[in-house]
C-alpha cells in the first residue's frame, strides 16, 4: 500500500515520499494527504495535534499564501506565532536557513522540506470559508508555479497538488475542478 503512494505516474519512486512514508508508516496511512499529516505528527511526537496542525497551517497561510516565498524572517512574525514557531523549530519541521551572527539564533526560517509547507497551506487554505475560490490561484498563480510537483509528474504548482490531495470530498472537488 505504501509502495503505491511513493510512485509516480512514470512507475518510479519519488524520493521524499519513500523517507516520508518511512516516517509516518502506520495501518492509518492511505495517501498522501496520510502520509503528510504522518508525519507531522510523528515529528510532534503527539497524538493531539489538531490545534498544533490548525496553527502550522495559519502559519503557511501568513507567510507563504500571502507573499509567495518559501522562508520568512522571525522578527516579522506576529508575537502570538512565536509558540508556533517555537513548536515547529523543536520538532525539526522548520529549520534556520540565516542565523545571526552572533547569537546563533535563526533570523530567517523554512520548512525542512517544501511539499510540508505547501502540504500545510493546503490545509489551511481548505479550513477558510472560501476554500474553493484558492483553487485557482494556487494552480496558476506565477509565483507558486515556480514550485513544480514531483507528486504528479505532471504540469501544475506543488500547492496545487497538495490542494487536491487535501480538499474533499473527492465528488465536491471533482465539480469544482470542472466548473473552473
Amino acid at each position: 500500500k505504501l509502495k503505491s503512494i511513493c510512485k509516480v505516474p512514470d512507475g518510479t519512486y519519488l524520493p521524499v515520499l519513500v523517507r516520508l512514508c518511512l516516517i509516518a508508516a502506520d495501518d492509518t496511512v492511505k495517501n498522501i494527504r496520510d502520509v503528510y499529516e504522518g508525519v507531522f505528527k510523528k515529528l510532534l511526537k503527539d497524538n493531539n495535534v489538531g490545534q498544533k496542525l490548525d496553527d502550522a497551517a495559519a502559519l503557511c497561510i501568513e507567510t507563504y499564501w500571502k507573499n509567495g516565498t518559501r522562508s520568512f524572517a522571525v522578527a516579522a512574525l506576529p508575537a502570538e506565532r512565536r509558540t508556533t514557531v517555537e513548536l515547529l523549530i523543536n520538532a525539526q519541521l522548520l529549520v534556520g536557513t540565516v542565523r545571526n551572527s552572533i547569537s546563533g539564533q535563526p533570523q530567517e526560517l523554512a520548512f525542512f522540506h517544501d511539499s510540508m509547507q505547501s502540504f500545510l497551506t493546503a490545509v489551511g487554505l481548505f479550513r477558510q470559508p472560501n476554500a474553493w475560490s484558492h483553487l485557482e490561484r494556487a494552480a496558476g498563480d506565477p509565483v507558486f508555479m515556480k514550485g513544480r510537483s514531483d507528486l504528479s509528474g505532471e504540469v501544475g504548482s506543488e500547492l496545487f497538488q497538495m490542494c487536491i490531495a487535501v480538499y474533499g470530498p473527492k465528488e465536491m472537488l471533482r465539480d469544482q475542478l470542472r466548473a473552473d
